[in-house]
């Protein structure tokens, strides 16, 4: 296979190249051999250095602004302590304990029957007087003064411990009655009273006929607001 001029030509400038680079490297060799320690080339290269270790980043200034304190909570006054001992006893009225030291309470606390004069002496002492008969036959006329409850109408358990509740004591006389003869609606008003306390009551056997009677103190209507 034959070559062209070219390629021959091309062929000379690669060697002439080549020797060129040979003689220059002997060149330096020769020329390192006789130089110094110190100006010795370094044939080959260094490794790099190894990393820095990271530097720590700059602390923050503070703040300038100035975090305000929350005040100190103020704990509320504290309430007196309640006194722990009995409860003071309130002074009876006047007209209470007269009637008390007039009218006692039996010593069993048991119902009592009283006859006209009595029932009349008890109204004007301000002793309290219930009318058990029903509300339409206490609005055709009643005993003045009186408070209807009657028995068999309902809501009585509830006016009786609203009576309780408001009477200031629960052994004050109290006068009961109804249409006299034989009723008993004053007799079955008394023993329904007994759960609630009451100890001093008093039915008057001739109840209304009697009253009317004897010309007491008499009223028609509802009850008088108290």
């Amino acid at each position: 296979m034959s070559h062209g001029p070219g390629f021959r030509a091309e062929g000379r400038l690669g060697r002439q190249m080549a020797v060129l680079a040979g003689l220059a490297l002997a060149s330096a060799l020769v020329s390192n051999a006789l130089a110094g320690p110190t100006r010795h080339l370094a044939w080959r290269v260094p490794p790099p250095p190894p990393p820095r270790p990271a530097a720590p980043a700059p602390a923050l200034p503070p703040s300038v602004e100035a975090i305000p304190t929350p005040a100190p909570a103020v704990a509320p006054p504290k309430a007196a302590p309640k006194p722990t001992g009995p409860a003071p006893v309130k002074a009876a009225p006047a007209r209470t304990a007269a009637l008390q030291d007039r009218y006692p309470a039996p010593g069993d606390g048991a119902p009592i029957e009283i006859e006209d004069a009595e029932a009349r002496a008890l109204h004007q002492a301000g002793a309290l007087f219930l009318d058990a008969r029903r509300t339409a036959v206490f609005e055709a006329g009643h005993i003045a003064g009186a408070r209807a409850l009657p028995y068999w109408e309902d809501g009585l358990d509830a006016k009786l411990q609203a009576l309780a509740d408001a009477t200031f004591d629960l052994k004050d006389p109290v006068v009961i009655y109804c249409s006299g003869g034989d009723c008993r609606d004053s007799h079955l008003l008394a023993e329904r009273m007994w759960p609630f306390g009451f100890r001093n009551l008093r039915i008057f056997k001739g109840g209304w006929p009697a009253w009317q009677g004897m010309k007491g103190p008499s009223a028609q209507g509802p009850e008088a607001p108290r």
